[in-house]
C-alpha cells in the first residue's frame, strides 16, 4: 500500500491519496485505497516520446573485462580464506555463522565488482581504464550523456572523482537524495 500512494502522490501531487497513511491492515488499506482511486483517482501515463520527443534512441554499451593481475591476486587470495573457512566448519556451525559467512560473500562480489581503492588504485583497475575510454568516445568526442549504475557508493564515489578529472559534468543520484 505505502508504494501505491507513494506513486500516487508522484503522479497526482497528493490530490488523491495526500492525506492517507496505511495502517496494518491490508484488506482496509486495499479497499480505503481503491474507493479513493474511484472517487477521484487521477490516472496519469506520459510517455517518453510525448514528453521528450527529441530523446535519441537508447543504446548499451556492453563490455567483458578481466581482472589485472594485482586485482586477480587479491581476489583469488580472499576467495581461498573464504572457502578454507567453509571447508573447516563442523557440522551444524554454518547456521551459527550464516550472516558472517553471507557478509564475507558479498565481500568477494564487491571485490569483483569494485575493489576497495586502497587494495587495487583506480588507474591499476579494468573497469575505470574501459569506463575512462568510454566517456571519452561518448561524452567527450561524441557529446553524449551516460548513465552509470553502481550496487556500491563507496564506487560511485571513485566514478565522480573521475568523471569530474576528466572535467565532464555530472549529476548524481545515489541513497542519501531526498525524494523531494
Amino acid at each position: 500500500p505505502d508504494d501505491i500512494v507513494h506513486q500516487f502522490n508522484i503522479a497526482d501531487l497528493g490530490a488523491t491519496l495526500g492525506l492517507y497513511r496505511p495502517t496494518d491492515d491490508l484488506h482496509r488499506n486495499l479497499e480505503e485505497i481503491s474507493a479513493r482511486i474511484d472517487e477521484s483517482g487521477a490516472f496519469l501515463r506520459r510517455l517518453k516520446k510525448d514528453v521528450l520527443s527529441d530523446l535519441p534512441a537508447k543504446s548499451f554499451i556492453f563490455h567483458k573485462l578481466g581482472m589485472t593481475d594485482l586485482h586477480r591476486a587479491e581476489y583469488d587470495k580472499a576467495k581461498r580464506s573464504y572457502r578454507a573457512d567453509l571447508l573447516g566448519l563442523g557440522s551444524g556451525s554454518l547456521g551459527s555463522n550464516f550472516r558472517s559467512f553471507l557478509n564475507r560473500r558479498m565481500e568477494l562480489i564487491r571485490l569483483c565488482a569494485f575493489p576497495d581503492t586502497n587494495l587495487i588504485p583506480s588507474e591499476l583497475n579494468s573497469k575505470f581504464s574501459a569506463l575512462q575510454g568510454v566517456l571519452n568516445e561518448v561524452c567527450i568526442q561524441g557529446g553524449g550523456k551516460l548513465i552509470i549504475w553502481s550496487s556500491y557508493v563507496n564506487s560511485l564515489d571513485e566514478i565522480e572523482r573521475l568523471v569530474r578529472a576528466m572535467g565532464l559534468a555530472i549529476g548524481r543520484i545515489d541513497g542519501s537524495v531526498s525524494p523531494q
